[in-house]
């Protein structure tokens, strides 16, 4: 039996992802400049088609309480499926294309979203100059990054200082609740877009 599954390539999805506007970050960057970045990973990755999702993979940029708090939508990114389908011996051949077929289907995913969190991880590398990108391979050395929100979270960690008082103003800004049938898309994008 054949198993054959397809994902898009991460250069494919970059593009994607680029395809709406990213700013360049010039120098160090600071808190504002690592929220912008996070909104604007956030509309590329929505453009990104995804069946699960209304709002694309932009379930990968945020944390998940935060995207559950903003779209109603419990995304849980999946588990690494087994390298051959999990054939059941004693089944019959129809049981056993029907596990052929949920393989495929659950190894695509996987691998979308393996490739979607390194397209993110390259187009949040393409905003930071030079001089950042250097410092950034010193301080990953040794902890290569496979999922975006752990790359976001050391950028933000060693750059993104924020007084608690713009915590706390950002927290009851992120808490807002926005309502798909209510509010369009544009006021979750400026919620997203003005908080940090």
């Amino acid at each position: 039996m054949t198993t054959v599954y397809k994902a898009e390539g991460v250069k494919a999805l970059q593009e994607i992802i680029e395809s709406q506007p990213i700013d360049r970050i010039q120098g160090r960057p600071d808190c504002h400049t690592l929220i912008n970045l996070l909104n604007q990973l956030c509309a590329g990755a929505r453009q990104l088609d995804c069946e699960y999702s209304n709002y694309g993979y932009m379930w990968l940029v945020l944390p998940q309480n935060i995207y559950f708090a903003l779209t109603a939508e419990n995304v849980v990114s999946p588990i690494q499926p087994p390298q051959v389908p999990p054939y059941n011996h004693l089944g019959t051949t129809t049981e056993n294309t029907l596990i052929s077929i949920q393989w495929q289907k659950n190894m695509e995913l996987w691998t979308t979203v393996k490739n979607v969190n390194a397209a993110l991880i390259a187009a949040a590398r393409s905003a930071l100059d030079q001089k950042t990108q250097a410092a950034l391979t010193n301080l990953f050395l040794g902890t290569p990054d496979r999922v975006f929100l752990d790359f976001y979270n050391k950028l933000y960690n060693k750059w993104g200082k924020s007084k608690p008082q713009d915590v706390k103003a950002n927290d009851d800004k992120m808490n807002t609740p926005w309502d798909p049938n209510v509010n369009d898309m544009s006021e979750l994008l400026n919620q997203i877009r003005t908080a940090f």
